[in-house]
């Protein structure tokens, strides 16, 4: 019963105008489509400043709420392996998320 009331704060957040109809709907998809754990460990995540995990980080990434970029090490002449890795940030869809539906 938890995602229901969600999605129905979402629509209160829209009546006051504070989500547009567009962020309306694609908050209401996102949660239907996240396990809920995992929208609950990501709110925990993001409350705590701690990491979810590279495999967390990806599905919640495929689903809209983290995108991510990629960084290189700096060049140095010692350096022989340059090795970029991936990090993750929160969308601004997914603020509003956390902002109206929790």
């Amino acid at each position: 019963m938890t995602k229901p009331s969600v999605i129905g704060n979402f629509f209160k957040a829209h009546l006051e105008d504070n989500l547009t109809y567009d962020e309306f709907i694609k908050l209401s998809s996102i949660v239907n489509r996240v396990n809920w754990k995992d929208l609950v460990s990501f709110r925990e995540a993001i409350l705590s400043k701690s990491n979810l995990g590279a495999e967390s980080e990806q599905y919640l990434a495929i689903n809209g709420l983290m995108s991510f970029g990629i960084v290189g090490q700096e060049l140095r002449a010692s350096t022989t392996d340059i090795s970029p890795y991936i990090f993750y940030v929160p969308t601004k869809i997914s603020k509003k998320l956390l902002e109206y539906g929790f």
